[in-house]
């Protein structure tokens, strides 16, 4: 007997009793979906980290030129 509404298998035993079995390759599946889903979320979550980064260095990159700017003026005669 199959329902894959409600995702119950069973398959025929010795004895002529059934058991419920869980097919390999829907079991597969749900892993495979699973691990992509994870993959996903880490890819989307990195790019936040190297924008996050890139909005940091571009604020440090003008505060180092900002500091460049008034040691040139204090130096100056």
């Amino acid at each position: 007997m199959y329902d894959s509404g409600a995702r119950t298998f069973f398959g025929w035993l010795k004895g002529g009793h059934y058991a419920w079995v869980a097919p390999r390759q829907e079991n597969y599946s749900q892993s495979r979906a699973v691990a992509l889903h994870n993959v996903e979320s880490t890819i989307t979550e990195v790019s936040g980290i190297f924008t996050h980064l890139a909005t940091m260095v571009a604020q440090q990159g003008e505060l180092a030129i900002r500091i460049d700017d008034n040691m040139d003026e204090s130096l100056s005669p």
